[in-house]
């Protein structure tokens, strides 16, 4: 099943870019592109886009949890951030300025 030269201007005009040249198997073995497996196993694809998307979400969460623990490493009384307003509220609560 070839895909029209209508088919690809669309796709085009869409901004999709996408490797038609990579070849699939169906259920049945035989060879095709993505957009032909999509179009016969419609089941397959859905699948697919929601394991990838939840896959995504989880990766996503994991590396902002990274870059919250190296962003707050070091955050204490001696960070020059934290440090630095912390110790200057102190020293006013105590009457230095």
């Amino acid at each position: 099943m070839a895909i029209s030269k209508s088919q690809m201007k669309r796709l085009e005009v869409q901004g999709v870019d996408m490797n038609l040249q990579k070849i699939y198997h169906d259920s049945e073995g035989n060879k095709c592109n993505i957009l032909e497996i999509i179009k016969k196993e419609p089941e397959w694809a859905a699948n697919i886009i929601q394991h990838y998307e939840a896959a995504n979400q989880d990766l996503r969460k994991k590396l902002m949890d990274i870059i919250s623990k190296i962003v707050n490493i070091g955050h204490n009384n001696d960070c020059l951030f934290c440090g630095f307003k912390d110790r200057e509220a102190k020293e006013a609560r105590m009457g230095y300025e």
